[in-house]
């Protein structure tokens, strides 16, 4: 299924209890229960190491959570930027044929760029800061308000202080 967010925040949670926070305008599409593919925008996830890996793959790369928080960041002509908030990410680059070429660990407060073409990551200045409102614990202090709908069931549920009754 794809996402397309043109304006404001929405938070995902997996069945494996990942937490993916949308800020529009993105494009992502849900491919499995542990996996995503962020075609463009920003995004932050929150993955327990507990919950095993979450994956988010983009035109260029696929980062792989190895129990941690970290945000990513793609632009319309597709560079992508992490930000490693908290733990660690395995950064795998793609080659042209979508074959993983190389990969790299980047370990909490660094911040690498991979742009179209390349096959290396060149380091960026850390900017975690710039992603703290998408981040599940500011989230869920700042806006109570929470929908869930099980998609299969077609049934919802709304939960937080300023929540209805029942479902719409």
């Amino acid at each position: 299924e794809w996402i397309h967010l043109e304006e404001g925040v929405v938070q995902l949670e997996f069945g494996t209890g990942a937490q993916v926070s949308l800020e529009g305008p993105t494009s992502l599409q849900v491919v499995a229960e542990g996996e995503c593919f962020l075609e463009r925008g920003r995004l932050v996830v929150l993955a327990p190491a507990e919950i095993g890996s979450f994956k988010v793959s983009t035109r260029t790369s696929e980062l792989i959570d190895l129990g941690t928080e970290f945000a990513v960041d793609v632009n319309e002509s597709g560079e992508m930027v992490v930000h490693v908030l908290d733990g660690e990410v395995e950064v795998g680059i793609q080659g042209a044929g979508s074959e993983i070429v190389s990969r790299e660990r980047l370990v909490e407060l660094q911040a690498a760029r991979l742009e179209p073409g390349k096959r290396d990551l060149q380091r960026a200045d850390y900017a975690g800061p710039a992603f703290e409102h998408l981040r599940a614990a500011t989230l869920w202090r700042e806006r109570p308000l929470r929908i869930q709908f099980d998609c299969g069931s077609h049934a919802g549920s709304y939960q937080g202080d300023n929540s209805p009754a029942h479902a719409a």
